[in-house]
């Protein structure tokens, strides 16, 4: 795998294979990193590597997870970035709540926003309608 997680867009979307995301959802540009009230932001990555082959020569994909992080000591909304029609966000893992899915995780909407609680860790996946 020679070119996994390098920012690049994907075919036919405005989607990077990761992204650096502010708590409204949009991509970190060069002036929110060197902020010093950064207390909040979120890694996308991108489960699905059409240019990418493993060691069986079958194609990479997994789950495209979302993971949020909150360091500021009160709550913070972040709005879930935008995904292809009709995908919905999983929460998986909470650190606040302790919440580990059982498969009974509740649907959140692309572009909703979820409240992360205080100096917390939460990752979502996105799962397609079925």
């Amino acid at each position: 795998m020679t070119g996994f997680f390098q920012g690049r867009r994907i075919r036919g979307t405005d989607v990077k294979d990761i992204m650096w995301l502010r708590t409204d959802g949009e991509e970190m540009n060069e002036a929110d990193w060197e902020s010093s009230w950064l207390h909040c932001f979120g890694v996308f990555l991108d489960g699905d590597m059409p240019d990418e082959i493993d060691q069986q020569g079958e194609r990479v994909s997994g789950d495209t997870l979302l993971i949020l992080m909150n360091a500021y000591y009160q709550p913070i909304d972040f709005r879930l970035p935008a995904a292809i029609a009709n995908d919905h966000w999983v929460v998986r893992i909470d650190t606040a709540t302790g919440f580990v899915d059982s498969g009974e995780a509740p649907r959140l909407q692309p572009g909703g926003t979820l409240r992360l609680l205080d100096r917390s860790l939460v990752v979502l996946s996105l799962k397609q309608p079925g």
